[in-house]
């Protein structure tokens, strides 16, 4: 692995509300980079006396956002932003069970592939929430059908679809359909290749949102819950 050299413009939309905190951003970043899971541990341990989820928002998601977008820029490879979240969201989840984690308030949110069998970017997305704090319903690969049953039985409240391929991504029209004709207002945020190519195409097909990359997806979920009144 390359080594990753870290540029202070890179760092303008990640500045903390303090210079610690803005270091700790950068450290972070290195040592989910490098898979430094010595560190991660400790950033946590060393701040036990603040709240784990603002330790998330102040400097996880920050970090993890950072990570994402340098991945567009095309400075670190996909499987770096994946070993990323998923460190973290082994480091939070061994915290989760020691001190018995609270998740954060919002809407039920479910997660699916749309009959799309290459979940790369499902597991993605999976593990930023995870990290940042939500507790999803993870669906893995469904079509229509299913996921109109799952999604009326658990009131999922959000839902995150992925789809690699665009006639997948056009049956997604089908299903948000059937959703509204059962009177099912799950609200959805789509992503993947054909939303990438078509920044349109998610209002085409009915859906409320359209995450670019995993990055849009955090903002995306923190609007939905303060405009419902999950968190202030």
């Amino acid at each position: 692995m390359k080594e990753y050299q870290f540029q202070l413009q890179h760092f303008h939309s990640v500045r903390g509300e303090d210079m610690e905190t803005d270091q700790q951003i950068q450290d972070l970043i290195r040592a989910l980079v490098r898979l430094d899971r010595l560190y991660v541990r400790e950033l946590f341990e060393k701040r036990q006396d603040t709240p784990v989820y603002e330790i998330i928002d102040r400097i996880v998601v920050p970090a993890l956002d950072q990570i994402g977008r340098e991945w567009e820029r095309g400075d670190l490879a996909l499987s770096q932003v994946y070993m990323s979240s998923t460190l973290i969201q082994e480091i939070i989840g061994v915290l989760s069970d020691s001190n018995a984690i609270t998740p954060r308030n919002a809407p039920p949110i479910g997660i699916a592939s749309f009959e799309d069998h290459h979940i790369l970017g499902y597991q993605i997305v999976s593990n930023l929430v995870i990290s940042a704090g939500y507790a999803p319903i993870l669906y893995k690969v469904q079509n229509g059908s299913g996921l109109l049953n799952l999604v009326q039985k658990d009131r999922i409240g959000i839902l995150l679809l992925s789809s690699l391929m665009l006639p997948s991504a056009l049956r997604i029209r089908d299903f948000i359909s059937q959703m509204r004709e059962k009177g099912i207002k799950t609200q959805v945020i789509v992503g993947g290749a054909p939303f990438r190519l078509d920044p349109l195409l998610y209002r085409e097909i009915g859906a409320d949102y359209m995450a670019a990359s995993a990055s849009d997806v955090l903002p995306i979920l923190q609007e939905i819950c303060i405009r419902e009144g999950y968190i202030s």
